[in-house]
């Protein structure tokens, strides 16, 4: 059977995710319009469409060991947050399409990622050298049963200690949202008992972050507590786009069941304000604790570093499901250049699907 186009593979995915999942259809234009910009944007926007081509077209990777891994896995799924000792962690930002795959695709995504980056100006760095950073950071956590990485007490080697936007603008953003309309039953509950207690002038807000999940409702409680603004965000989740290319039945009670499993067994400090339940995801917002995008890093960075430490934490995911010598062993039995050779190949069809895509009437 031929691989449907990409506007048809759209509409089908996201009539079954909006049968899963509250969606907004403001968000869900959005999304459209944003995906049309660029090859990179489309990526991130279009996981689904990811897993339909990696499910024809991954070759002799898709017979490689299964772990429970990102599936989302780019350069802009990474972020920041504060673990139980407070020190600034860093790591994978979102679980949303966790699911039990062959462990190459991650890395055949990010490095994907980078290299359609890379052509928008926002990462300077050549595919190979990308590839071989990459791949050195996931052995090497491999070797060591895990890596985490920390930014603060002497551990910042990525310069991304002052990545996040700033204090004040970051709580500028906030106040710049817009009042919640109809807040689901027990979501604004639950967002205000993750305050600290004491939080006085508790408001609930709507807000529209991130691309493959721009369309699900997401709001935010901000309030004052000791003297200045803390807030907490819960998003809503679907199910993974993998459940729907095997033809799942809508189920809104799978959103989120992946990441959470994951969650707590990946191999870094974990972000201790996290909680996925009942299809939603909640944590703790703030200047030091979201996504953090390449345009919020600081002008002098170190990308091979960086490319290397998402390695590094594509192996802590990896690991939270199998052991390290069980995938030495698969990655010693790939050939030379596998991981740059396919990542090529994504990214052709990738340019392909979003020069259909933009050219179409979807958006």
């Amino acid at each position: 059977m031929p691989l449907p186009d990409v506007l048809a593979a759209t509409r089908s995915y996201e009539e079954w995710a909006a049968a899963c999942t509250p969606i907004t259809a403001a968000g869900r234009a959005d999304r459209h319009r944003l995906m049309a910009k660029d090859p990179f944007a489309f990526l991130r926007g279009s996981y689904y469409r990811w897993a339909q081509r990696w499910a024809r077209e991954a070759g002799p990777l898709a017979d490689a060991v299964p772990v429970l891994a990102v599936g989302d896995a780019h350069i802009e799924n990474f972020g920041t947050w504060r673990d139980a000792e407070g020190r600034l962690a860093w790591g994978v930002n979102d679980l949303d399409e966790a699911d039990t795959l062959p462990w190459p695709g991650d890395l055949v995504r990010l490095l994907a990622s980078a290299m359609l980056a890379a052509r928008t100006s926002r990462l300077g760095i050549a595919p190979a050298t990308a590839a071989a950073a990459i791949l050195k950071g996931y052995t090497g956590a491999l070797d060591a049963g895990g890596d985490p990485v920390l930014l603060d007490g002497g551990c910042d080697d990525l310069h991304l200690g002052r990545g996040p936007a700033g204090g004040a603008r970051f709580w500028r953003r906030i106040a710049r949202l817009h009042a919640a309309g109809d807040v689901p039953a027990g979501v604004g509950g639950a967002l205000r008992a993750a305050l600290p207690d004491g939080t006085r002038g508790v408001r609930i807000l709507s807000r529209t972050a991130g691309m493959g999940s721009r369309d699900h409702l997401r709001f935010v409680a901000v309030g004052t507590w000791s003297g200045g603004p803390v807030a907490r965000e819960v998003k809503a989740l679907s199910p993974p786009a993998t459940r729907w290319l095997r033809g799942d039945p809508p189920a809104a009670d799978a959103a989120g069941a992946g990441g959470k499993e994951l969650a707590g067994r990946i191999r870094h400090s974990p972000d201790p304000s996290l909680r996925i339940a009942h299809g939603w995801v909640l944590r703790r917002l703030a200047p030091d604790c979201r996504r953090v995008e390449l345009s919020d890093l600081p002008a002098v960075r170190k990308e091979k570093r960086l490319l290397r430490a998402m390695g590094r934490e594509i192996a802590n995911v990896h690991l939270a499901s199998v052991d390290a010598a069980v995938l030495q062993a698969d990655l010693a039995a790939r050939p030379d250049g596998w991981l740059l050779e396919a990542a090529r190949g994504a990214v052709h069809e990738v340019r392909a699907d979003f020069a259909a895509f933009a050219a179409g009437k979807l958006r």
